[in-house]
């Protein structure tokens, strides 16, 4: 489950999930460009409390023409 907000048009998403070997911590963003019209993703990991993140997906939407 995540919970965040939006503001100055990027969602910014937190989560966790607990597993056997510990607690996984997440941060997903959506970043939209209006310039572009584009929507990047972005979704961290941490693995230790949250003092080292790593990224898991770095995506970017358009849409279709």
């Amino acid at each position: 489950h995540f919970s965040g907000r939006f503001k100055d048009d990027v969602m910014a998403l937190e989560g966790m999930q607990k597993t056997q070997k510990g607690t996984l911590l997440f941060k997903l963003n959506f970043h939209y460009d209006r310039s572009k019209d584009i929507v990047r993703q972005i979704w961290k990991m941490s693995n230790d409390g949250g003092t080292n993140w790593g990224n898991i997906f770095d995506g970017t939407y358009r849409r279709r023409t």
